[in-house]
């Protein structure tokens, strides 16, 4: 596995917890540490830890402000061009980029906005709290025939999700238009990765790659094995789930058509069982549930970089 493995911050044993919120203090946290030895691989058509991280890292990225996104670009390609385009809908909420280089684009989308807690030791309830929100969020909505708007969608997906989609979806058209021919590559966290995977079922000729990141389903039966098999999208999908993560496993436990697509890829929860010891020991584990620390976004890219062969 890649060196050295990452995990959370302590101090005297006692981790940082509030690290576990995008995003990362810039100060503290090096996006892309170790992609001189791990580069990105655009022409992979297998799965590629490599690019799971690299993906992974974009969809962390995704909880940043414009300016720190195109600076911490501008710092990876070290002089190289890339084109980097802010895709951004009020209506939705719904944000993300383009990320284009020579050979390839990276279109991220950005999950859930994190409210960060103003004290976990002072108020643990917080967390719960905020991945509740999450799953709020989430509009725990059937799935429906998108039939007005662009993108459509012939076959029932989450509502909420395609709304998003069609919000930005004149920005991701000029995207695609400006890359010509190169290969795209999409990832999201959390909703990022519900909207990246409608994308895929839009572009399927041009997607390289799909990696998610605790993402909810993005629609029904149906459409699982019209995106797996017909668009041909299933054997390069690949669905990052960590731990119990509750907003990833959620939506098919609610009784409705809600399925996923492509090929899971279950990351240990060892970053937040150690995290948890601690919290046991602070006598703070009664408010919040264990696995609502598993859809943290950096313990997803922590976890990625980890599982990269050495």
């Amino acid at each position: 596995m890649a060196t050295p493995l990452r995990k959370i911050d302590s101090v005297l044993g006692v981790p940082y917890v509030t690290r576990l919120f995008p995003p990362p203090d810039n100060c503290i946290y090096r996006y892309f540490e170790g992609a001189d030895n791990y580069p990105f691989e655009p022409n992979a058509t297998q799965h590629s830890p490599q690019n799971a991280w690299w993906l992974a890292e974009c969809s962390l990225l995704t909880y940043c402000e414009e300016k720190e996104v195109n600076r911490t670009l501008a710092e990876l390609c070290n002089g190289q061009k890339f084109t980097l385009t802010w895709l951004d809908a009020p209506e939705t909420n719904t944000q993300g980029f383009a990320f284009e280089m020579a050979d390839y684009v990276i279109i991220a989308f950005r999950g859930t906005e994190f409210p960060r807690p103003t004290s976990v030791l002072k108020s643990p309830s917080e967390i719960r709290d905020i991945v509740d929100d999450i799953q709020t969020d989430i509009q725990r909505l059937p799935p429906t025939k998108i039939t007005h708007g662009a993108p459509v969608f012939d076959i029932p997906v989450h509502p909420g999700f395609s709304a998003a989609l069609q919000n930005v979806w004149a920005q991701i058209q000029a995207v695609i238009t400006h890359a010509s021919n190169k290969p795209i590559w999409l990832c999201g966290h959390s909703l990022g990765g519900a909207i990246a995977t409608l994308l895929a079922y839009q572009i399927p000729e041009r997607v390289a790659g799909l990696y998610t990141f605790g993402s909810p389903c993005a629609g029904s039966s149906a459409f699982v094995e019209d995106f797996n098999t017909k668009k041909h999208l299933g054997e390069k999908t690949y669905r990052y789930v960590h731990g119990n993560d509750t907003v990833a496993n959620g939506l098919p436990l609610l009784g409705m058509d809600y399925h996923h697509v492509g090929q899971l890829k279950q990351l240990d929860a060892g970053l937040r069982r150690g995290v948890m010891a601690q919290i046991v020991n602070l006598a703070i584990v009664h408010t919040i549930k264990l696995n609502q620390f598993d859809h943290a976004p950096i313990i997803y890219s922590y976890e990625c970089w980890n599982a990269i062969p050495a």
